[in-house]
């Protein structure tokens, strides 16, 4: 049986995406939250884990760049969300994940 749990910052695409998959909200999670903030993976798969009680695969997709411009255009800003979303975000999960797995 096919279930999800779907993340993003804003859930309105998340809702499209769950309607698509045909899974009501028992089998299609929504989880609204910034993964790049330090708490954001932990809070995730806790939801995961309430709502399912177990997780067997971990899709990191989650990315973000700023809009095309030269490297050395990029504002500290910006580089701390891209290492913290593309980078420490899928590590964390991949971590936090992998206890449950285990």
């Amino acid at each position: 049986m096919i279930k999800l749990c779907l993340c993003a910052r804003t859930p309105e695409e998340l809702h499209q995406t769950r309607s698509l998959s045909g899974l009501g909200p028992d089998r299609a999670l929504i989880v609204a939250l910034d993964l790049a903030r330090p708490e954001g993976p932990r809070e995730l798969v806790e939801a995961a884990m309430k709502h399912f009680q177990r997780v067997d695969m971990l899709v990191n997709n989650a990315g973000w760049a700023p809009r095309r411009k030269a490297l050395v255009d990029f504002g500290d800003a910006e580089i701390d969300r891209m290492v913290a979303l593309n980078l420490r975000a899928p590590i964390a999960l991949t971590r936090l994940v992998a206890r449950e797995m285990i």
